[in-house]
């Protein structure tokens, strides 16, 4: 329980700590706009979904592929090891 409450508390200080530097409304004008923050330059809309296409397949392997390539190994079953004299009669 108390490492909930400090995650919960580590994530709350997070989100003032970002609040506090003005992210939401930077992160989101990058995010529809493809501003670069601080500059007046613009990122081209195709290089905006090739980046956001790479990063939503990034995220749906390593939540979906890996747990599901984990799951497969975990459930595979181990073989006992023979029992055996390893002396040459």
């Amino acid at each position: 329980m108390k490492k909930f409450i400090a995650k919960i508390a580590t994530l709350a200080s997070l989100i003032i700590i970002l609040d506090s530097f003005k992210f939401w409304p930077i992160f989101m004008e990058f995010f529809f706009a493809g501003i670069i923050p601080g500059t007046n330059h613009r990122i081209d809309p195709g290089l905006m979904l090739v980046s956001f296409s790479i990063i939503a397949a990034g995220l749906i392997f390593k939540a979906f592929v890996l747990s599901y390539i984990r799951k497969s190994y975990s459930l595979k079953p181990t073989h006992a090891k023979l029992k055996t004299n390893s002396k040459l009669v």
